[in-house]
């Protein structure tokens, strides 16, 4: 079982600011003296934010909605930036993209095929 992924991020405070109010991940544990967060969201999965040098190429975080139309008025709302429109993909999915604030894409998407 995968217990968690971990991003090195420039600034923990800063990112755990965001995945909390742009993502809905919750806090679950600070360890403000070494730079460690580690957050789950309500959906399932955990994300530890580690303070350092962050290389964000070649990192994606993929997080499954149930309405992304919804999701994609809430950031507009919010005023953060997406990646263009929603795109369907030949898998069956709809997807959108967005960049955490060390520039790693996170995608959204919800599936739009029969009996997934």
């Amino acid at each position: 079982m995968l217990h968690m992924t971990e991003l090195t991020v420039r600034d923990a405070s800063a990112s755990t600011r965001w995945y909390v109010e742009t993502l809905g991940f919750v806090v679950e544990l600070t360890d403000a003296v070494n730079g460690f967060v580690l957050l789950e969201h309500p959906g399932g999965g955990r994300l530890a934010l580690k303070a350092g040098h962050p290389v964000a190429a070649g990192v994606k975080l993929h997080l499954e909605v149930s309405d992304l139309d919804g999701q994609v008025a809430r950031l507009h709302k919010m005023s953060v930036g997406l990646d263009g429109v929603a795109k369907v993909s030949p898998e069956g999915y709809r997807r959108i993209k967005l960049s955490d604030p060390d520039g790693v894409t996170v995608v959204m998407f919800e599936w739009c095929r029969p009996g997934a």
